[in-house]
């Protein structure tokens, strides 16, 4: 009886575990579930306005090899009755299908046998003066199945059309002016909601460009929205002739209708950049073993108010020379950033860091370099600062043979940044 029991044990304890845990004979993950995933399905359509509408729906977790046949999208009216439904096609909108009182032909897909079926509709023709909610039942079908089922409520109503009744109407704008706080009001229809609002900086002059789109935040509700609008809104702008501005307003609402409004700006002084307080080693010493490598830190401050706070800015530059001011090297990664990453301790701080990765060269036993630091505008005439400059001698300590000193341009280290 002992020798029976001792077998017993290890079985219960196998037991246990398979059932606590789960004992899988053959490995298989269990089957994704199949869905259906909206790319794209606004449910908030006019009723009084002809606009096409895509609904694109995407059918994920299917095995390898099925393939949905189609999607059908089932309609009922706001009082629970059945309307005419539309199919959605992955055909690529190489086929026809005429015919449909308010669907599109062709469907209007990209691209075709990738799982992805789309049509556009016509919410005025499809509504014919019903408003409210509708109910849109989206049905993928498998050999005249029905595979996965996905319900959407959608809105259709007769909506008028919103515009804006107050903007801002300032025109002079000076060298680093103070933040500005800045209004505007929309009208709207009861019915609808204003989803964003935001300013566009155009330049105009030669061609046209949005140079900066500033959003405004919601202020009281969503017909009154403020900004403080201040010099870095014109970052990259360029304040030469023969270019001029216009702040472009736009408010854009929860049924797709934008309202607009436009300041031109009469003028725009743009601040010079100015460099100072630079930091690097007065001195330092190039590893002696052969591999090692140390670092560097060079640091300097931008102080231009278009900039300040934007990490992006890249036009930040710095050149080289060895042992005079005459041989200056320079390259595309001769740059300081800030941007918080790597050396740089924080991000649009004014702050701008590069890195110098310093090795053994015994061809270089004892040098001075010198930095010439200047900051390029990020918009034509792209106008350049006045110099700043340091120096930092760097020394190899005695280690090997003494080697020939390299050409003049030779700098003898990397920038990491």
């Amino acid at each position: 009886m002992k020798h029976a029991s001792r077998t017993l044990i290890p079985l219960c304890l196998a037991l246990i575990l398979c059932t606590v845990i789960g004992c899988d004979d053959d490995g298989d993950n269990p089957p994704e579930v199949v869905s259906i995933n909206f790319i794209s399905a606004p449910t908030a359509l006019l009723a009084n306005v002809d606009s096409l509408y895509e609904y694109t729906v995407q059918i994920s977790g299917l095995a390898s090899g099925e393939r949905v046949d189609s999607v059908y999208c089932e309609i009922h009216l706001p009082n629970g009755q059945p309307a005419i439904g539309f199919s959605l096609f992955d055909d690529g909108s190489e086929l026809s299908w005429p015919g449909h009182p308010y669907a599109s032909d062709p469907s209007g897909d990209i691209a075709a046998h990738n799982n992805k079926f789309t049509r556009r509709i016509n919410a005025r023709l499809l509504a014919n003066n019903v408003t409210g909610v509708y109910t849109f039942a989206f049905r993928a079908m498998m050999g005249g199945t029905e595979k996965v089922r996905a319900d959407l409520n959608i809105n259709i109503q007769s909506v008028s059309m919103p515009y804006l009744t107050q903007w801002p109407q300032d025109s002079v704008f000076n060298e680093c002016f103070d933040p500005i706080p800045m209004e505007v009001r929309v009208v709207r229809d009861n019915i609808d909601r204003v989803d964003s609002l935001w300013v566009d900086i155009i330049e105009t002059g030669v061609g046209s460009r949005i140079s900066n789109r500033i959003y405004f935040d919601p202020h009281n509700g969503d017909t009154i929205w403020h900004v403080s609008f201040t010099p870095n809104a014109f970052s990259c702008s360029n304040s030469s002739p023969p270019l001029y501005y216009n702040l472009e307003y736009e408010a854009k609402t929860r049924f797709g209708f934008t309202a607009n409004q436009s300041q031109h700006i009469h003028s725009f002084l743009n601040d010079f950049p100015v460099l100072s307080n630079p930091s690097m080693p007065d001195t330092i010493e190039r590893p002696t073993a052969m591999g090692d490598t140390d670092t560097v830190k060079i640091t300097i401050h931008l102080a231009d108010c278009e900039l300040v706070g934007i990490p992006g800015y890249n036009g930040l530059r710095f050149d080289v020379s060895r042992d005079d001011t005459i041989h200056w090297a320079t390259a595309n990664n001769y740059i300081l950033y800030d941007d918080g990453n790597l050396l740089d301790d924080v991000s649009g701080d004014g702050i701008f860091t590069t890195g110098l990765r310093i090795n053994r060269r015994d061809d270089l036993p004892d040098n001075e370099y010198y930095f010439r630091f200047y900051a390029i505008e990020c918009a034509a005439p792209y106008d350049t600062s006045l110099y700043v400059m340091d120096s930092m001698r760097v020394i190899q300590p005695p280690a090997g043979m003494p080697a020939i000193s390299p050409a003049e341009n030779t700098i003898g280290f990397e920038v990491i940044h």
